[in-house]
């Protein structure tokens, strides 16, 4: 029997056309808005999702709004009006393109637009969204730059929005990209926990020309030891974690040895005969 063709994936798309920023007639409230059909889902019936929100220009919380089975959303936003704010949305456990919005004011008139970018020559892969998965141990990706420009790039800096200490950049900077050349920033996310972890890193160029391009983390800290490490990482872990509950009865966590490895132990394995474990069987990353 043939295969038969599996049914294409669930996308979520934002409608920038018919999302909106609004002041309230007060004049002290940023409101985010979404007409019907805002929010497209395609290749799944719609239904009813969620859209992360955060202001690019502070720190302040993420806030999550419901999103109807229209596509449609509204909610009370931290900032002004004037603010950058990334908006994702969320649905059959797929999330949508970041998209960017600012509002320009014009007498009475608020208009949303996308805010400008510094340079256009240049290339992020991806583009806004880096999505590190479920994870116990720390994991490292690439974001890949390449310069079309005809001028040296330079980014000076990498920051947190947050400050968030499970978000770290492993590549030295400053660094110059010359025109036509790749380079890689290395970002590691170190969970704190279980639990998902988010957090944008503003990219700080200063030459050819000076600005920020913004780029969302995501992370899922796992209680699975297993997640993040090889598989054959993972059998020496469990056979180990079973030699030492077998042997010397003792729970597992992270033993540092005399020689510098690190091998899975627990608190009272310390104490155990040599005899409990080998070391070239339990050695672990």
């Amino acid at each position: 029997m043939s295969p038969q063709p599996q049914p294409p994936l669930p996308s979520v798309e934002i409608d920038l056309e018919l999302a909106r920023l609004k002041l309230l007639p007060s004049g002290e409230q940023t409101v985010l808005e979404g007409l019907p059909g805002s929010v497209v889902i395609r290749n799944r019936p719609a239904t009813a999702g969620t859209i992360e929100v955060v202001n690019l220009n502070d720190a302040s919380p993420l806030v999550e709004l419901a999103v109807g089975v229209d596509g449609s959303f509204r909610g009370v936003v931290s900032g002004a009006v004037t603010d950058e704010f990334r908006l994702q949305a969320s649905a059959y456990e797929k999330r949508s393109a970041p998209l960017d919005i600012t509002a320009r004011i014009s007498g009475d008139a608020v208009e949303t637009v996308q805010p400008s970018r510094p340079l256009a020559c240049l290339t992020l892969e991806p583009a806004a969204d880096l999505d590190f998965g479920e994870t116990f141990v720390p994991k490292t990706l690439p974001l890949l730059l390449t310069s079309g420009c005809t001028a040296p790039v330079v980014l000076q800096d990498v920051k947190k929005r947050t400050g968030g200490s499970s978000w770290q950049v492993a590549s030295p900077l400053p660094l110059t990209l010359a025109p036509g050349a790749k380079t890689t920033v290395n970002v590691v996310f170190t969970p704190a926990g279980a639990g998902v972890s988010r957090e944008v890193l503003l990219l700080s160029f200063v030459s050819p020309e000076t600005g920020t391009r913004p780029v969302s983390v995501r992370g899922l800290g796992s209680t699975d030891r297993c997640r993040g490490r090889s598989e054959q990482e993972c059998v020496t872990l469990n056979s180990c974690r079973s030699a030492y509950a077998s042997t010397c009865g003792c729970s597992c966590s992270t033993f540092a040895a005399a020689d510098g490895k690190r091998y899975e132990a627990g608190a009272g394995c310390a104490a155990c005969p040599a005899t409990c474990f080998t070391y070239a069987a339990c050695v672990a990353p």
